[in-house]
């Protein structure tokens, strides 16, 4: 007897099909073959299928007591995140400039850069200014470190976290090219 397979289904596994790296030697091809940027830094750039490992200092308040973000490079545990320092860290489930996708039961957040040396990780940003009669939106890549009191930890993730989607042509880790694959993804979700 054939199953039913609904098109969100099928678009669901395509995705889950696209975030997935066949191997351990494909992730490392193309932890390689990512983007060089002008200071020699290598990247990895793409999608989170799980936000329980990607950490950043954030502020973090209870009603006795606040803690200032962490003072240096966060770190994974068995409860998240942790601050080998002082401070505290967050794991990225509330990182106000992710974005989540779902198609199915798959989810990914979007769009993340990871540094291969320092495991720091950055987040897809976009700008809007008027320029003459355009109004353009320019994209980049910015810290994941939200608080705005002089935070100087930085953020931490396994480049083993991050899927970089497969697509037939450009750089995932040029912003522009980010952006628009994630709108492409978003675009084919809603047609569904």
């Amino acid at each position: 007897m054939l199953a039913m397979t609904s098109p969100r289904s099928v678009l669901g596994l395509l995705l889950l099909l696209t975030l997935a790296l066949a191997d351990r030697s494909d992730r490392q091809a193309l932890q390689l073959e990512d983007a060089q940027n002008s200071t020699g830094r290598k990247y990895k750039c793409g999608v989170l299928a799980s936000l329980s490992k990607a950490c950043y200092p954030a502020t973090f308040n209870t009603i006795v007591k606040k803690w200032g973000p962490c003072d240096v490079q966060c770190s994974p545990s068995t409860l998240g995140c942790s601050c080998p320092g002082r401070g505290s860290c967050s794991v990225a489930v509330g990182h106000p400039k992710l974005r989540s996708l779902s198609a199915g039961a798959v989810t990914a957040w979007y769009s993340v850069r990871v540094n291969l040396e320092t495991k720091e990780w950055e987040v897809l940003d976009s700008e809007e200014a008027w320029q003459g009669d355009s109004f353009v939106k320019t994209f980049k890549w910015v810290s994941a470190v939200t608080s705005r009191k002089g935070a100087t930890g930085l953020s931490y993730v396994d480049p083993d976290e991050v899927s970089t989607p497969v697509m037939s042509g450009g750089d995932y880790c040029q912003p522009g090219v980010a952006a628009r694959h994630e709108a492409e993804t978003r675009a084919a979700v809603r047609r569904i």
